[in-house]
Order: C-alpha cells, then sequence, then structure tokens
C-alpha cells in the first residue's frame, strides 16, 4: 500500500496509519496498527534487512483513493533508462518543513558499483537499491515511502526509503531497501582469507529422491528458508527463520519439489502453530531450533516422506573424517545474490567440536551446536533451517558461520542429539516412532 502516512501518538503507544489523502494533516481515513513485523535480521548499525510489515485492526477497503501496489517479482532488475518514483511527505530542503501535501519525484537507479563508489565508508548490501541524482533525492520524513516503477501500465514496488545523506538531494544518492524478504541465514564477520571466492563448489544439484524430507520456508510466498519433514504435521527448521513473534498466517512450506519458483510443481501447506524452543539465544543461537505444525498433513504426497533423527552424537576426527550432507536453496556464489532455482546439495565433513571451538574462538560455540565443512563447501546464505544429514538420518539444521561462505570457518548447525534441543523435540515428535517411520 503506498501513499500513506505513519504516525505515532504522543505517548507512543499507538501507531496509525492515514491512508486516502495527499494531505498530511486532513482527509482520508486512520488506521490503527495492531501488529508489526520486523525483519528477524534487520540491523541498526548498517541498516541492512531495514523493512517491516504492518498489520491494521480494520481491513484497507479498496476505493478510488486507496489501492494496493504490486510487489516486485523476486530478483527483478529495473530495466536500464527506466526512471523510479518516489513519493512522500518529508522535507523538501535539509533542514526544512514536513510537506504539508504529498510530493513525487522521478529518479534514476544507480548502479551498485558506482553507489559504493560514492558511499565508501558505508556498507551497500545486497538487499540495498540506490536512486537519485543531484537535486532529486528523497530526505528527512520520507522514510519507509514507497520507490516505483511503471511495468506494463501499472506500478511496482522496488523499494522502501532507507537512508540516505544529511544532506538531502547531495551527489550522493539515497539507499533504499529491496521490498521482497531475502533469504536468511546469519553470517558472522571473520578476518578476511586471501583466495577464497567463497563459492561453494563440489555441490550439486539435487534430485527429488536425494532429499523427499526437504522443504523451503516461504514468507510472503519468498523462500526465506529450509525446513525438513518429521512426521505427519510437523517440521523443523532454525529458530532465528521464524522468531517467536513470527504470524504463523505469513508462513506456508513448499514440498515434493526441488524447483523454487516453479508454484505448479510440488504442493504448498499453511502453517498454523509456530513452537520455538523456549529457551533460544537470539544473540549467540544457543537452541536454534524451531517446530512447526501445518494444516493437514505431508502424508500421501508425491516426492515427500520424513526423516529420522539422530539421537546420539557421532565420533568426528580429523583424520578419519565422517561426511554428510547439506541441502537448499542458497547462495552458491556470494557475490551474486542469486539463489538457485534447482535445490542443490553438498557433501562436508563433520568438524570436531574442540577445533570448530578453537577456530570460532572468541564466539560461542555451545553444546547446542555442531560444526561440519571445508574450504570451498559450506551452507549459504537461504540454506538456514535446511538439512544436515549423517547416514540417511538428520543431524543437524543450517544456523550460522562465516560471512564468507565457503572459508576455512566451518557452517555452526543446531545439534538434533543435542540434549536441551533432543528433549524440546521429544515433547512433540517421539524419536523412536520418527525412525520408525523411515
Amino acid at each position: 500500500m503506498f501513499a500513506m502516512f505513519v504516525r505515532q501518538s504522543d505517548r507512543g503507544e499507538q501507531v496509525t496509519i492515514y491512508a486516502g489523502s495527499t494531505s498530511r494533516t486532513t482527509g482520508g481515513r486512520v488506521f490503527v496498527v495492531s501488529d508489526n513485523f520486523i525483519h528477524p535480521s534487520y540491523d541498526p548499525d548498517t541498516f541492512d534487512f531495514d523493512v517491516a510489515v504492518l498489520r491494521v485492526k480494520t481491513p484497507f477497503t479498496p476505493n478510488t483513493n486507496i489501492a494496493t501496489v504490486p510487489l516486485a517479482p523476486v530478483d527483478y532488475t529495473v530495466p536500464d533508462r527506466v526512471l523510479a518514483t518516489v513519493t512522500g511527505w518529508g522535507r523538501t530542503s535539509s533542514g526544512g518543513s514536513l510537506s504539508p501535501s504529498l510530493r513525487a519525484v522521478a529518479i534514476p537507479i544507480v548502479s551498485k558499483s558506482t553507489c559504493e563508489s560514492l558511499w565508501t565508508a558505508a556498507t551497500i548490501t545486497n538487499n540495498m537499491l540506490c536512486a537519485g541524482s543531484k537535486g532529486k533525492d528523497a530526505c528527512t520524513g520520507d522514510s519507509g515511502g514507497s520507490l516505483v516503477v511503471p511495468r506494463n501500465n501499472y506500478f511496482i514496488l522496488v523499494g522502501m526509503v532507507s537512508w540516505g545523506s544529511a544532506s538531502c538531494g547531495s551527489e550522493y544518492p539515497g539507499v533504499v531497501q529491496l521490498e521482497q524478504w531475502r533469504s536468511l541465514q546469519v553470517r558472522r564477520p571473520i578476518r578476511k582469507e586471501l583466495g577464497m571466492s567463497g563459492r561453494i563448489v563440489g555441490g550439486r544439484e539435487a534430485n527429488i529422491d536425494d532429499a523427499p524430507y526437504q522443504l523451503s520456508v516461504r514468507r510472503f510466498n519468498y523462500h526465506v528458508c529450509g525446513a525438513s519433514v518429521l512426521d505427519s504435521t510437523f517440521a523443523i527448521t532454525a529458530a532465528h527463520c521464524v522468531s517467536q513473534r513470527a504470524d504463523p498466517q505469513f508462513i506456508t512450506l513448499k514440498g515434493g519439489s526441488i524447483n523454487r519458483t516453479d508454484d505448479t510443481d510440488g504442493v504448498l501447506f499453511d502453517v498454523n502453530e509456530i513452537i520455538v524452543h523456549p529457551t533460544y539465544n537470539p544473540q549467540t543461537y544457543h537452541n536454534d531450533v524451531a517446530l512447526m505444525r501445518i494444516e493437514g498433513s505431508f502424508n500421501d504426497f508425491a516426492n515427500l516422506s520424513p526423516i529420522a533423527l539422530h539421537s546420539t552424537l557421532l565420533f568426528t576426527s580429523s583424520s578419519n573424517p565422517t561426511y554428510c550432507t547439506v541441502s537448499g536453496w542458497g547462495l552458491t556464489n556470494m557475490y551474486s545474490g542469486t539463489l538457485p532455482e534447482i535445490l542443490r546439495v553438498v557433501r562436508i565433513p563433520l568438524v570436531p567440536y574442540t577445533e570448530c571451538r578453537r577456530k570460532w574462538s572468541p564466539m560461542a560455540v555451545t553444546s547446542s551446536m555442531v560444526c561440519a565443512g571445508e574450504p570451498r563447501r559450506d551452507a549459504c546464505n537461504g540454506d538456514s533451517g535446511g538439512p544436515l544429514v549423517c547416514n540417511d538420518k538428520l543431524y543437524g539444521i543450517v544456523s550460522w558461520g562465516a560471512n564468507q561462505c565457503g572459508s576455512s570457518y566451518p557452517g555452526v548447525y543446531t545439534s538434533i542429539p543435542a540434549r536441551d534441543v533432543a528433549n524440546f523435540i521429544s515433547k512433540y515428535i517421539s524419536y523412536q516412532s520418527n525412525e520408525s517411520s523411515n
């Protein structure tokens, strides 16, 4: 929904939205916000993932003054020489007053390389888009507003105003957040390692027979994480994929297909309950596990079957490694930002716990975690929540890793046999019945 004005009361307890008027102070309708959903990976320091969804108590009723705006397709690229339009009631000059009437300005898209060359002291992530020219820009008070482009005789939303220069309209382009919920995985900074490309090599496209338990977790129908089928109604994923405030009505699971984008292939399941581990720690990712209960059943669908769970830790040795597989639709190249359409699988060795703790020190590798991977073989962004499978049983859940996927730092996985994790799962799933179903 675009051309709306968000307000907060003086006491701060209520947020409202004005819609249906170009005036900032009169006309239109007021909608009370009942809930907000902030992207779980939002970084207030870099403004990466600077996006939130607001839910109102009463529905927006489309009329001549209120209408929805279509979202740009995933991985959409604005064509060359197409101007974008940004709208808002923000300041019309640095230090000026807010505009009483809605204003709009057409601005060019600025390439990422050009944007980075100007914003040398800031980080332009793959979730950001730059736009603007000298004298034409968004300004203070326009944040969260829409950036749209024309497509087939209507406008589509490509981004939201995020941040920019303190001097509005300078030669520094404004930065907007790409509108789609990008796929998730926690990646932590490491010392730069020369010669590492970040590319996951050695992996291959999977057949559905390789991973009939594999699911795609989708938020607003965008792939954000992986998951695995545990029994007829439960799936398992990483807690950071769904967060404790996640609303099940916005989450669906796609299974029975290796194709991430083909809606005609596979089955889509609605989620009616999300159960996050009660002691999940979003700072350390301790107990990074959640269960999702679907409406209906996973049973009796082609190419879908549950996976058994490991109940004991496996012996790991650097000299005689145990190899497992991890699968997902995550990035295969840290520098492209494009997710593969077809599920990929890679074979990686388990890394001894003491070695992993030493490598990641001072970051905590807790008792709920196991480690796996080797240079150029790793999980990456978009694989979170997906399965680490050893000897045809689920041994781990993709949790976090280095910001340079495929580095010498092993990936870190939630350990299925870990006591706190196993006890949590066993409240809802019987390990014995789960194993006997396979």
